[in-house]
């Protein structure tokens, strides 16, 4: 969502209702009140199935109706893709098309290519618990360009003389609006601002990052001049919401523990 146009033609205190925004099943008329903000937050209140995510998250997900929008964090999936319905209805564009021409072209990406995005859709046969007519939008990255990606944040949206992305929306979007607690990785204390983790992992140095299953890390310490990304390669099966917990935690990974002990190392050893 942090490309050049979001800010300038996306308007994020309009409904879900005025976006023409709803599923199946439909979602309840105070759901509709949910704002793109709230969203991008993950304050939505919209508790309804969605595609991708893991069993854990549907377990912990409070009850349809249970929170008014806007007044409860809850790490959403369905947040996350009405997002990307939102994106591309609006601006009329692929998500992955926007992001070879607005981000991965401009940070000159070396392995990106536009089938490293791609859709997960419920089907007929997708059971009740992830049956949604919003698709999961996954993107595979390397190393590098997820360290390419971290660093356009740490330089306030610039990459070498071009202003990728506007500073007042890097800022805007890695500012806290929720404290999650534990949620936030190893060591507690985070907060979450636009699709962004903020704070967390015990640092003692203000920092932002963002995380995928498995353990795929950008971790941006603006007050070291630092970026840190971690991949491993190991990929979250498309069905994993079908699959125990008990599957799901023997999947090779790394821990947000041990991502926090290593950024503690890296940040001593700077000092």
């Amino acid at each position: 969502m942090a490309s050049t146009f979001t800010k300038e033609r996306l308007d994020l205190d309009k409904t879900l209702e005025q976006l023409g925004i709803d599923d199946d099943p439909r979602l309840l008329p105070a759901e509709k009140l949910a704002t793109l903000r709230m969203t991008l937050e993950s304050r939505s209140g919209v508790y309804h199935p969605f595609v991708g995510g893991t069993p854990s998250q549907l377990l912990n997900m409070p009850d349809r109706g249970s929170h008014a929008p806007g007044t409860f964090w809850y790490y959403n999936n369905w947040d996350f893709n009405v997002l990307g319905t939102i994106f591309e209805q609006t601006l009329q564009t692929k998500i992955n098309v926007a992001f070879r021409e607005r981000i991965a072209g401009p940070l000159q990406m070396q392995d990106f290519r536009l089938e490293d995005m791609y859709y997960q859709r419920a089907s007929a046969n997708t059971a009740a618990i992830a049956r949604s007519i919003h698709s999961a939008y996954h993107f595979r990255l390397t190393a590098r360009d997820m360290a390419r990606f971290g660093y356009l944040y740490l330089r306030q949206g610039k990459w070498k003389d071009t202003q990728v992305i506007p500073a007042d929306w890097v800022k805007e979007s890695t500012t806290s609006y929720s404290d999650v607690g534990k949620a936030g990785g190893g060591g507690g204390g985070g907060g979450y601002g636009y699709l962004w983790w903020v704070n967390g992992f015990g640092l003692p140095v203000k920092s932002f990052n963002a995380w995928g299953a498995l353990g795929k890390y950008i971790i941006v310490i603006p007050e070291r001049d630092m970026v840190v990304a971690y991949q491993n390669h190991t990929e979250l099966p498309d069905d994993a919401l079908a699959m125990s917990d008990e599957d799901v935690n023997k999947l090779p990974t790394i821990s947000a523990p041990q991502i926090n002990t290593l950024l503690k190392m890296l940040v001593d050893a700077q000092r």
